[in-house]
């Protein structure tokens, strides 16, 4: 929709626009209250008379003699043959004559505020009904006032309220230069004593675009001999969905500031027949917002759909997070805190994109609808979702039970507690292997779903396959663990042996996991401690054959891998990342003129470790916000430059670690 809508206005924008919308700031109100009584014993002729009259004298005060006036109109007395056509569709639809198509036959701009007013007695009560129709916009208010009375006396005074609450204060827009989310607004009436009293900081406008539309001539309508006139125009005016202004600041008497919240990119649309932008205030709260979702058939969403629901005042600009979740009961969406005016809300289905709706946060306190689509398919395609999801968080805690299995391990080991610690070790290895085999055979069932070929959880899916695998990778280490472990246990006789032995064994895992990543220093390290343990020539041997293959050949030499360690190992941000990458490039491909090949895997390993530092930088991001989505398509990009020195660099690893036979 908010593409549709900037094309549309994108390809007006070349049109002229006509002359500027009169404020009509000395211009007051005529606010015409059209009554309609239901027939009833209580309801005589002398109550409705007495009602009229104190209506009227409390309607007046209100809205100050200055800046308006008032008028009563009692249906019953007035012949249907002189009705308005307004007051003909609403005795037919009742308040339905001012929703949807309906409304659109009334977009004639009259001048006149018609507030339709309904009363009527049941079982000892009575029961007012109101709601506006505003010539000056062509908007009416969103919903249906209603109050209940249980005193005759305490009907004039209920109905005023009721009124006085939905007179709804216009205003025309004025553009401000080079801003978008801001404009003032020149009240109708500014000039007049006391507009001020109807408008404050907080206070929020519905918005409507205004056009002089040329007036198509009747049927029987026939030309004028002579020169042909200019065709004649009537003012009408067209709700701006979704598309609300908040008063942030009193400029002077008769004109606010405004913020601007609306769906669509502008919604300051440009075009031949349109003068301008007219707004009508609305009667709204702080409060907590409750949003009913429909579907586009008025059906509200499944039950087991993973619909969310965020709502904040800030705006589409700002993240919605965790705090902002609203809470649903059934169909309903309610907010935990207060929100002032305006809720933004946001609503997403499944991985889905978040589809914003700038909503009044009415102060009747009824639930607001929003129509989103949920068909079906895109409901199942949802749910599968979040079945992926888990699946992956399933993989997640198997690896983190590895972990900590890994942790308790070595807490024992460290306390000699062998016994104890195999009979974790081989208790441990037979649940990850039968994790395995269980999370194997759900992966399996999982691809066959249709939606499993969808990108997010196809997505999903391959993530969590490759951690599994990475976990499966790890039980030979946990195999080879349990048998020195049984050793130890087996030999206890000689546990002084047995403890050089098994720790030998554990070091020289280590010597060979740093020697695999090229990190050299750290394995000559663990020859130490190796030959610390076990005295014995062949680890001096192997540690003085290591020496001898990393002893740089220069201090150029040296230096090339002290960029790695030293620099590249310590670029965090973006833009550090950008300068760095072409300089690691020419390292890598330094180290490997030189046949380093320990050289070229510790690149490989500190590129790898890069990797991670570019995933925090997109960390909490969301593609559906124009600033992340910059962020996530230079970290992208950024990440294809360094997939490029990678890749660079795994084939030179590749070569020097397989020589080619002659």
């Amino acid at each position: 929709m908010r593409f549709t809508f900037s094309l549309l206005a994108v390809a007006l924008a070349t049109v002229a626009f006509a002359a500027p919308l009169d404020p009509e700031a000395k211009s007051p109100y005529t606010w015409r209250v059209v009554l309609s009584v239901s027939p009833h014993p209580v309801l005589s002729p002398a109550v409705k008379k007495r009602f009229v009259a104190d209506l009227k004298a409390a309607l007046g005060p209100a809205l100050g003699d200055d800046l308006g006036t008032v008028e009563i109109v009692d249906l019953a007395d007035i012949s249907k043959e002189k009705w308005e056509p307004l007051w003909k569709r609403f005795h037919e639809k009742g308040f339905a004559a001012l929703d949807g198509d309906s409304l659109r036959d009334f977009q004639t701009l009259t001048g006149i505020k018609t507030h339709f007013l309904t009363l009527r007695a049941a079982d000892g009560r009575f029961i007012l009904e109101s709601r506006q129709h505003d010539g000056h916009t062509g908007l009416a208010t969103p919903l249906t006032r209603t109050k209940t009375v249980f005193d005759a006396d305490a009907l004039s005074r209920t109905a005023g309220l009721m009124l006085a609450a939905d007179f709804g204060t216009v205003g025309t827009v004025e553009l401000l230069a080079d801003e978008r989310e801001s404009c003032l607004l020149r009240l109708r009436g500014g000039d007049l004593p006391g507009a001020d009293r109807w408008v404050k900081v907080g206070d929020v406008f519905q918005f409507a675009i205004v056009q002089d539309v040329p007036r198509l001539p009747a049927k029987d309508e026939k030309p004028k001999p002579g020169k042909p006139s200019a065709p004649s125009t009537e003012r009408k005016s067209q709700l701006q969905p979704f598309t609300l202004l908040r008063v942030s600041e009193l400029v002077q008497p008769g004109i606010v500031r405004c913020d601007v919240f609306s769906r669509y990119e502008s919604p300051f649309v440009r075009g031949r027949y349109i003068v301008g932008y007219r707004a009508m205030k609305l009667s709204t709260r702080t409060g907590p917002m409750t949003v009913r979702v429909e579907d586009d058939k008025g059906k509200p969403p499944p039950p087991a759909a993973p619909l969310q629901v965020w709502a904040t005042e800030f705006g589409a600009r700002v993240k919605p997070n965790d705090r902002d979740l609203l809470d649903r009961r059934g169909d309903l969406f309610t907010s935990g805190k207060s929100i002032r005016g305006v809720a933004v809300v946001a609503v997403k289905l499944g991985s889905g994109l978040h589809q914003f709706y700038p909503l009044p946060v009415l102060d009747h306190g009824d639930a607001t609808r929003i129509t989103f689509g949920f068909d079906e398919a895109a409901v199942r395609k949802a749910r599968f979702e979040n079945t992926a999801f888990r699946y992956y968080n399933r993989v997640l805690d198997a690896r983190l039970v590895r972990e900590e299995l890994t942790r308790s391990l070595k807490t024992l080991i460290d306390k000699d507690e062998y016994k104890t610690a195999l009979a974790r070790a081989q208790a441990g290895l037979k649940s990850l292997q039968d994790d395995d085999a269980r999370l194997s055979a759900e992966l399996a069932e999982l691809r066959k779903n249709p939606d499993a070929a969808d990108t997010a959880p196809a997505s999903t899916l391959a993530t969590a396959e490759r951690l599994l695998s990475a976990l499966r990778a790890t039980h030979s280490q946990l195999e080879g663990s349990i048998r020195d472990l049984e050793a130890a246990v087996a030999k206890a006789e000689d546990p002084a042996a047995y403890e050089k032995k098994f720790r030998a064994n554990e070091i020289t895992r280590q010597i060979a996991f740093h020697e695999r990543r090229g990190e050299i220093p750290e394995a000559l390290e663990q020859y130490d401690r190796l030959i610390e343990f076990t005295d014995l020539d062949e680890a001096r041997q192997r540690k003085q054959k290591l020496e001898g293959e990393w002893k740089p050949k220069s201090d150029e030499h040296a230096g090339l891998r002290n960029y790695l360690t030293e620099v590249w190992a310590k670029v965090t941000t973006r833009e550090e990342f950008d300068s760095a990458i072409p300089i690691l490039n020419q390292k890598v491909e330094a180290l490997a003129k030189l046949d380093d090949k320990f050289g070229v895997r510790l690149a490989v390993t500190h590129i790898e470790g890069a990797y991670a530092r570019l995933g925090d930088l997109v960390t909490g991001l969301d593609p559906d916000f124009s600033e992340d989505k910059e962020k996530l398509l230079a970290v992208k990009k950024t990440m294809e430059a360094l997939k490029a020195v990678e890749d660079i660099a795994r084939a030179e690893q590749k070569r020097l670690e397989v020589p080619e036979k002659k």
